[in-house]
């Protein structure tokens, strides 16, 4: 017991040291910082078959990154992405693992989309080599993974991407009999829509560059922002030079859930999307609601 304590104060007494130069370095120092630290004691477990020796050290990491990487975003992706890849690979390390990508994305929200399709890799081959009764749990933990993915896809402005995860959703839902179908085909009909607003935004936006002047296609253009995607922000761009009354009444940041919401909502999807900044938390709700702000 000792021992353990006085590895523990040595580990933190080199990240006293070490961290002040990772606060602003770039990730190869970060990777260097932790090979220091770190780097023998995964070597020694990876020489073993057991795999918990693997998990133990991997939630070490994540004690680092909790405590001592704390403000440093550099060393905790490299700490919560080597926890990761450490007790991923063993069926036991699945919930550690997903712990990491979920501690990478509420400490570093710019990694957000990497943590979550670290999250759906996990759970993709946790299902993979799932038997028996164990593989519909496994199926239900990749669905909510895949769904998770889709709602950052979405809130990075990649409706395609998202439309994209949530056809392998759907697959997964077939696949395992799954009662969540009709959940999805309804998310998943709301994202095509979104694409389908897309494609009349973009088309819009060259005639408008064609001919500034074109004043029927600017109404169109508000009326796609405010009335398809509840975006006032956006449509306010485009308010010179139109006609319609109703329309000029249009004011960035003048309605209901702009510019203080928790969150992006997806058309369809009942859910409310994370911003950058904002952490991962994910909601349902009944109805049928509209993407707010910078959807597209």
């Amino acid at each position: 017991m000792a021992d353990i304590h006085q590895h523990s104060a040595i580990i933190f007494l080199l990240l006293a040291v070490s961290l002040t130069a990772v606060c602003a370095a770039d990730a190869d120092k970060a990777t260097e910082v932790f090979e220091s630290l770190f780097g023998a004691d995964v070597a020694r477990v990876k020489k073993t078959r057991d795999g918990q020796d693997d998990i133990d050290l991997a939630k070490r990491l994540l004690e680092t990154a909790r405590q001592d990487a704390a403000g440093k975003p550099a060393l905790v992706t490299v700490l919560c992405r080597k926890a990761a890849d450490l007790a991923g690979v063993h069926p036991e390390g699945v919930a550690t693992a997903v712990e990491a990508m979920d501690l990478l994305a509420s400490s570093v929200p710019e990694k957000a989309l990497g943590a979550a399709e670290g999250i759906v890799e996990i759970r993709e081959r946790a299902y993979t080599r799932a038997r028996g009764a164990h593989k519909r749990e496994a199926g239900d933990a990749l669905i909510d993974a895949l769904l998770a993915l889709a709602d950052v896809q979405a809130a990075a402005r990649e409706p395609a991407k998202a439309a994209a995860t949530l056809r392998r959703a759907q697959a997964i839902t077939r696949a395992t009999k799954s009662d969540r179908r009709e959940e999805i085909d309804t998310q998943l009909q709301g994202m095509v829509q979104i694409l389908k607003t897309a494609r009349k935004i973009e088309n819009m936006k060259v005639l408008i560059e064609e001919s500034p002047e074109n004043t029927a296609a600017r109404e169109r253009l508000v009326r796609l922002y405010l009335v398809d995607l509840d975006d006032p922000a956006a449509a306010a761009k485009y308010l010179e030079g139109i006609k319609d009354a109703s329309l000029k009444k249009v004011r960035p940041g003048g309605r209901e859930g702009r510019g203080g919401g928790a969150g992006t909502r997806v058309h369809g999807t009942g859910r409310v999307v994370p911003q950058p900044g904002r952490g991962c938390e994910r909601r349902r709700e009944g109805g049928h609601v509209r993407p707010r702000e910078g959807l597209l």
